[in-house]
């Protein structure tokens, strides 16, 4: 409910020209609330409200890992499949995307498959 309620304030403010783009998302983030965090990552990633920094992004999709957001997780791993914001490291993107998808996310069971280390459906 609260990121609900964070999301309309940061539409309204936006809409209203009172604040940059990931102002709301930033300041939620830095007080360690998970779901601002992968949304401030998205933010940094997409460019949207923000300017593009994958550094930012991965940063925020590490944050709201540790606090175990499985969807922040997969990103995570994307970000490390291909170099994005951090060093390209497929260990560690899979490791990622392993332990995403433990956790149901759907994003990470995908990419096991594209790499050959989930059995594909006959």
């Amino acid at each position: 409910m609260a990121n609900f309620v964070g999301k309309i304030l940061f539409e309204e403010l936006l809409d209203a020209g009172v604040v940059g783009g990931g102002f709301v998302y930033e300041k939620a983030s830095k007080g360690g609330y998970e779901p601002a965090q992968l949304n401030l990552g998205l933010m940094y990633e997409s460019g949207m409200g923000v300017p593009v920094s994958m550094e930012k992004a991965a940063h925020w999709y590490t944050q709201a890992s540790i606090q175990g957001n499985a969807t922040a997780t997969a990103y995570l791993g994307d970000c490390y499949e291909k170099g994005n914001g951090v060093p390209k490291d497929l260990n560690q993107a899979i490791a990622l995307y392993q332990q995403a998808s433990t956790e149901g996310n759907e994003f990470a069971r995908k990419q096991l498959k594209r790499l050959g280390l989930l059995p594909q459906p006959e």
